[in-house]
């Protein structure tokens, strides 16, 4: 005798998951779920930028033209990190005193190279 195969029947369908086949829901998360939120970590990625910004404006004040669009660049992101983070602020002030340092020698070196030419009687 040979065995033939019972035809499917509703209750055992291939095609349908069963309750135990389908994993759990994702868990949500808010912004409160995290340890630090995302408009602190922006700041200090903006002071950390700032102070870079303003070191460099600092190394390149011999070349004014280099430092000043440095040195601006520099105080706006401090200044945007100050507004945005009520947190620490040594690095935004940081980046602002070393761009106004690359600033004033900047300015006086051009100061002095122009009073250099005028004495040496050479124009622009």
């Amino acid at each position: 005798m040979s065995a033939t195969p019972l035809p499917p029947t509703p209750d055992h369908h291939p095609t349908v998951p069963s309750q135990a086949d389908v994993p759990p829901a994702p868990p949500r998360y808010t912004a409160s779920d995290s340890a630090v939120s995302r408009p602190a970590t922006q700041s200090k990625i903006l002071g950390i930028v700032a102070a870079s910004l303003g070191g460099a404006a600092l190394l390149l004040s011999i070349f004014p033209l280099l430092a000043f669009p440095l040195a601006i660049a520099s105080v706006v992101c401090a200044i945007i990190a100050l507004v945005r983070r009520a947190g620490e602020k040594v690095l935004p002030f940081l980046g602002i005193g070393l761009s106004v340092l690359a600033l004033a020698i900047g300015i006086v070196l051009i100061v002095i190279t122009v009073n250099l030419m005028q004495q040496s009687g050479r124009t622009f």
